[in-house]
C-alpha cells in the first residue's frame, strides 16, 4: 500500500514539475510579445509624430513601421524553433 503512494506521489510530483516548465516557457513568450507590442507602438506613434509635423524622418519611420513587425515574427518564431527542437 505504501508502495503506491509513493509511485502516484512521484508522478504527481513530474506532473506538477512538467506543468511549471510549461508555464514558464509561456511566461518568457509572453514577455517577449509585450516587449514587441510595446517597440511596434512606439514606432507606429513616432510615423504619426512625423507625417502631422512634416519632419524628414517620415520615411525612415514608415521604413521601420513594416520591417520591425516582420523581423520580430521571425526572431519569435527562430526561438521557438530553436528552443523546441530538443523534444
Amino acid at each position: 500500500m505504501k508502495m503506491e503512494n509513493d509511485t502516484e506521489k512521484t508522478n504527481i510530483d513530474n506532473k506538477d514539475m512538467e506543468y511549471l516548465a510549461a508555464l514558464r516557457k509561456r511566461k518568457g513568450s509572453k514577455i517577449a510579445a509585450w516587449i514587441c507590442l510595446a517597440i511596434i507602438a512606439v514606432v507606429i506613434i513616432a510615423t504619426i509624430i512625423t507625417g502631422v509635423t512634416g519632419s524628414r524622418y517620415f520615411a525612415g519611420c514608415l521604413f521601420l513601421c513594416i520591417i520591425i513587425p516582420i523581423l520580430m515574427y521571425v526572431f519569435l518564431w527562430v526561438g521557438k524553433v530553436l528552443f523546441n527542437s530538443n523534444k
